[in-house]
């Protein structure tokens, strides 16, 4: 298709020969379109923002928006997009603030749901799915190969962990543990085995966190009790410390959640 004569690609924007820029695009002077990507129809690209290759983006989503964070100022603000992306229709993904590096970081091979938006200073790892209307606060980490059913808004500074699994129409105020399935509302349902499986890992290992979920979630111990247990006896398979890990971590920032730790020290 190359560059639709409708499009408006403005002076300074570096539009790769290979990409495909459909009907009443428009791209801004600081953006760069990589290799292979394609911009549907009625799709800004804006601000700051770098789309890598190969990416496909429906209509009317709008990346490089300013941040909506009362703290902008108007600075160099930053969305960096990886390789492979499926980005869905009326989608947002703004640009940084000072607070989180001026950057907003998608990987590669994420899959966004029309209507969802990707808030200020996220981060987004690869192989993710975020879906229709999901909402993701200022800060948010999604981890690796984490999916995050639609109609589900997430709290600032929350963290989704790596091939964990959040269910639909909720809201995820602190953080959810890698490797486990959540409901909408914060409960631990149990352990992502069908992800877990599906990304390649062994029979054994999905049962060992599946008695790690036994003893953490559902025989009423204290977690500090009921993670030393779980180190006693199975702190050497590396999916089992990186949750001990984090529910460490989580517990050290504010209302569980690890990447608000320095607001928790500074008490605001």
């Amino acid at each position: 298709m190359g560059i639709h004569p409708t499009a408006i690609i403005e002076g300074g924007a570096r539009v790769h020969a290979s990409a495909d820029i459909g009907p009443f695009c428009v791209v801004g002077p600081r953006a760069t379109i990589a290799e292979g990507t394609t911009l549907v129809a009625h799709v800004t690209v804006s601000g700051w923002t770098r789309l890598g290759a190969r990416n496909v983006v429906q209509p009317y989503t709008v990346i490089g928006g300013e941040p909506q964070d009362q703290s902008y100022r108007g600075e160099e603000s930053e969305v960096v997009v990886g390789d492979g992306n499926r980005i869905g229709a009326r989608v947002t993904i703004n640009g940084g603030t000072r607070k989180g590096g001026l950057r907003t970081v998608v990987g590669h091979r994420n899959r966004f749901g029309a209507y969802s938006h990707i808030a200020h200073d996220c981060q987004v790892d690869d192989d993710c799915v975020v879906g229709e209307g999901t909402l993701l606060a200022g800060h948010v980490r999604v981890e690796s190969a984490a999916a995050v059913g639609p109609q589900t808004c997430v709290h600032h500074f929350a963290s989704i962990g790596r091939l964990a699994r959040v269910g639909t129409c909720g809201a995820v105020s602190r953080d959810v543990p890698p490797f486990m399935r959540m409901d909408g509302y914060g409960l631990i349902q149990g352990v992502n085995a069908a992800g877990l499986a599906g990304n390649g890992v062994a029979d054994d290992v999905i049962a060992t966190l599946t008695k790690v979920f036994e003893i953490v979630w559902r025989e009423g111990r204290s977690k500090p009790e009921a993670l030393k247990l779980v180190e006693d006896q199975w702190g050497s398979v590396p999916l089992v410390r990186e949750l001990v890990d984090s529910l460490r971590a989580s517990d050290l920032g504010r209302m569980g959640r690890r990447r608000d730790v320095a607001a928790s020290r500074k008490g605001g």
